[in-house]
């Protein structure tokens, strides 16, 4: 947003304003998944490294099953959403925002190796990291948004946001030696929601 208002024209920064806050508007189910990973990462990783990786891959695929519920009618009704909350002069963002929640949707994928990195001894390094790529990416999106204007700014944002995730990912597996991929069948991930909920009742 500072970037546009920087290089581009107000318009643009009204657009990406407006695409960027209803991909977290609609975040909170997310977040309420989010809520357990702190104490649960904390207790596996000091108590339990062998529970901690079927916890990771176990919560990475709830939180891409419920970004793809949550997601999925913003995505269908990006142009009416905005038209309906924003104004129809910041309808034509709608490309852009579901470009923003594709790439959004994608990072889920690598599951929650940042949350793992952050919450564990690995604060320093994961610091690092995002230092790195906004140096990269901050001069990238400058360039391209003050000729491109705010589809460059949504398009730098959300290539940042999966880059991101795949760094993370590399870094938690390859040096913590936790895999957070999700569980790609979709079978297993419908028995393991039925057996967490039948274990609750009990």
């Amino acid at each position: 947003i500072i970037i546009l208002w920087l290089v581009g024209s107000q318009s643009d920064s009204g657009i990406f304003f407006n695409v960027y806050r209803s991909l977290f508007i609609v975040f909170i189910p997310i977040i309420i998944v989010d809520q357990i990973i702190p104490q649960s990462i904390s207790n596996y990783y000091n108590n339990d490294f062998a529970q901690l990786k079927i916890f990771s891959r176990k919560i990475s695929t709830y939180r891409l099953l419920v970004s793809l519920i949550t997601f999925s009618p913003l995505y269908i009704f990006a142009e009416q959403y905005l038209t309906f909350f924003f104004g129809i002069q910041y309808a034509e963002g709608f490309q852009a925002l579901r470009f923003m929640i594709s790439c959004f949707v994608i990072s889920q994928i690598f599951g929650i190796s940042y949350h793992i990195l952050l919450l564990t001894k690995y604060a320093k390094e994961l610091a690092i990291i995002d230092t790195i790529l906004l140096i990269i990416f901050i001069p990238v999106s400058i360039y391209f948004s003050s000729i491109y204007g705010y589809e460059a700014a949504v398009i730098s944002f959300s290539i940042l946001m999966l880059v991101s995730a795949i760094v993370y990912y590399i870094f938690c597996f390859k040096i913590v030696g936790v895999n957070s991929l999700v569980h790609y069948s979709f079978k297993q991930n419908i028995q393991n929601i039925k057996k967490d909920l039948f274990q609750e009742r009990n």
